[in-house]
């Protein structure tokens, strides 16, 4: 590797850390607190609460480390791209990243990009074949051997509906 690209990965590290913390905590309802990334190789270990030290990610389910590939994916999005055109992508595409989680894990990352993340990207394109994961305001469309067999709007629910 050239001294200039591994500059540039010590560089974006600590953004690259910081959102993927925030991220990872919000995913886990706060089990996993924050994560280190290594500059040099962006090996990950994170905090983990119940140890209550740093772990390295190898040791977690390969759901969990699919969350935590999630999240790296997410912040490298975050912390990269304004620098590099001057702001946000318009849009983020996700390709099935539910598919390893469990049912409480995919309402918190679909809460996370339906609340969170809406404020740096003016659509989130979310590709699964999970059922039943419909934020509110979303645009569900259900393709059928290609074709779109459907398409309806999530309703927004007022405050004090349950």
């Amino acid at each position: 590797m050239c001294i200039r690209d591994r500059r540039r990965r010590r560089q974006f590290a600590p953004s690259v850390e910081r959102y993927m913390s925030e991220i990872v905590s919000y995913i886990t309802e706060g089990r996993y607190k924050a994560i280190k990334i290594d500059p040099e190789t962006y090996d990950i270990e994170v905090f983990d609460s119940e140890a209550g030290r740093f772990l390295r990610r190898d040791i977690y389910s390969g759901g969990t480390n699919d969350q935590f590939l999630l999240a790296m994916r997410i912040a490298f999005t975050l912390a990269l791209l304004p620098r590099a055109k001057g702001s946000y992508p318009r849009f983020l595409f996700l390709d099935e990243p539910l598919g390893s989680s469990d049912v409480e894990r995919r309402h918190r990352i679909v809460k996370l990009l339906n609340e969170r993340l809406t404020k740096y990207f003016d659509q989130i394109l979310l590709i699964t074949h999970v059922e039943g994961v419909e934020p509110p305001g979303a645009t569900v469309i259900t393709l059928k051997e290609g074709s779109i067999a459907s398409m309806h709007r999530v309703p927004i629910m007022e405050v004090g509906e349950a």
